[in-house]
């Protein structure tokens, strides 16, 4: 995958940073056709996942789900979807998991505050 920069494509592994965005700048900014997240204020852009990240990202996603419902304890979200940690952190985790108590705090486009349990999965380009 690759984007454009003027008329150039940056291939491979990249990184784009915008600085000064307020979360509310952010949610209109970001859509699902986006890899981005806010961290300390800035929109950090990063090139899609590959199949290895894809491969491990579902069989969590499907387990740890699978048990949140089969035990009536919560259940999980994939990644795409941000969690809002303040006004200037709402990254896209990998997986989350959220108890039934936390479930009032799903938004239609975020999580507010910190989820029970998140797992990040890593690659070789972000270790």
């Amino acid at each position: 995958m690759s984007i454009l920069v003027g008329d150039k494509p940056i291939l491979g592994n990249y990184c784009i940073e915008i600085d000064n965005v307020s979360f509310k700048d952010y949610l209109s900014f970001n859509e699902e056709d986006i890899s981005c997240e806010l961290r300390g204020g800035k929109v950090i852009i990063t090139p899609p996942a590959n199949f290895e990240h894809e491969t491990i990202f579902k069989i969590v996603l499907v387990i740890l789900d699978s048990i949140g419902k089969s035990k009536s304890i919560g259940g999980a979200i994939g990644s795409r979807f941000m969690v809002k940690l303040n006004d200037e952190w709402a990254p896209e985790l990998d997986v989350i998991f959220y108890s039934n108590k936390n479930k009032q705090r799903i938004k239609p486009t975020y999580f507010e505050g910190g989820p029970d349990l998140v797992v990040e999965i890593l690659s070789p380009s972000n270790r």
